[in-house]
């Protein structure tokens, strides 16, 4: 339901951070690095299976400015460059460990640059997405708890029904009127300063790690948000094993001040279980020692201390996506 959710989004998007990388985006970097670095994903990308295909629709669509993601604990920069001459920067970065390349700074100016705060004064603030808003609402019909398969809304044999969920105008203008927008409400969309604690602080000398997850705590602002709009809390539901206590739960005052929101009479909250996913690749097992090829010139340095100013020689070949410019792309085209 996500993705479907994704797919209505009409309007420019800046940055996507997801997990998975997408499907075949390894065809727009250094491969060729990249299985050097992390040669077990050799069959992967030679199937053109590696990625998420999923992820991969969503970067045809709506063809963000950059795209960020995890999951495979290596560094890989690319370039997508899309039919319609638009330019996604594409960046997963390694494990933060001693000689990785796990960390880059990136200046990204918003492509709408005008964020209105108390006064009409520019400022940097928080904003719910009125487009987003009205989808989530629009949608809210397609969410289920279910295991089963969902069949999304198409143009083919729906009966009818709508498929085409991008906000009408009618749409946003209730949104509107939900958030009480308007010329002299310029702080309508203003994501509330009311973020507070919802669980305990963790105390390894009292609950030492034990390997049990934590049980699930419904988040009141989140829980505040979906009622106004009338949405369910899926996520919340499946966590807590049922249906959410009216309120996102009954905060209850303790040493901190807020701590977790009490559950409903006779209702214990279900703890976070995983399973486990027999195609799942245990990175954390992954054969790092293809990294030391590349990094055996490196110093090793504690933590705690800067790195030498040249601790790992340049890569020629590596693309770095902060530096390059959409009119030294035009040139190479």
């Amino acid at each position: 339901t996500d993705v479907f959710r994704l797919l209505q989004v009409a309007s420019p998007i800046d940055i996507f951070v997801s997990h998975d990388w997408p499907r075949g985006i390894y065809n727009h970097g250094n491969t060729r690095e990249l299985l050097r670095r992390k040669r077990f994903l050799t069959d992967e990308v030679s199937s053109g299976s590696l990625g998420n295909p999923a992820h991969e629709k969503l970067l045809k669509v709506l063809r963000p400015r950059y795209w960020f993601s995890a999951h495979l604990h290596v560094k890989f920069p690319a370039i997508i460059r899309h039919e319609n001459k638009t330019i996604t920067r594409f960046l997963a970065l390694g494990k933060c460990l001693p000689n990785h390349d796990f960390l880059q700074v990136i200046d990204v100016q918003p492509q709408n640059n005008s964020q209105a705060g108390e006064g009409g004064a520019t400022a940097k603030v928080l904003e719910y997405d009125r487009e987003w808003l009205a989808i989530m609402k629009s949608t809210n019909h397609l969410l289920s708890t279910e295991r089963t398969y969902l069949q999304m809304p198409t143009p083919l044999g729906n009966g009818g029904r709508r498929f085409d969920f991008r906000p009408s105008q009618e749409e946003l203008k209730q949104i509107d009127s939900l958030f009480s927008s308007g010329r002299d409400n310029l702080d309508a969309y203003v994501v509330p300063q009311n973020f507070a604690p919802t669980a305990p602080v963790w105390d390894e000398k009292t609950d030492p790690k034990s390997g049990t997850p934590p049980r699930f705590v419904p988040n009141p602002q989140t829980s505040r948000l979906l009622r106004k709009l009338e949405v369910r809390d899926v996520i919340g539901e499946y966590l807590y094993g049922g249906e959410l206590p009216s309120g996102g739960g009954r905060p209850s005052a303790g040493a901190g001040g807020t701590t977790a929101p009490a559950a409903e009479e006779g209702k214990q909250p279900a703890r976070v279980t995983t399973e486990a996913n027999p195609e799942e690749i245990d990175i954390d097992d992954d054969d790092d020692d293809g990294d030391d090829g590349d990094e055996k010139n490196a110093v090793n340095v504690p933590l705690s201390a800067p790195p030498p100013a040249a601790s790992k020689p340049a890569n020629p070949e590596e693309i770095e996506i902060g530096d390059l410019d959409d009119d030294d792309d035009d040139e190479e085209e």
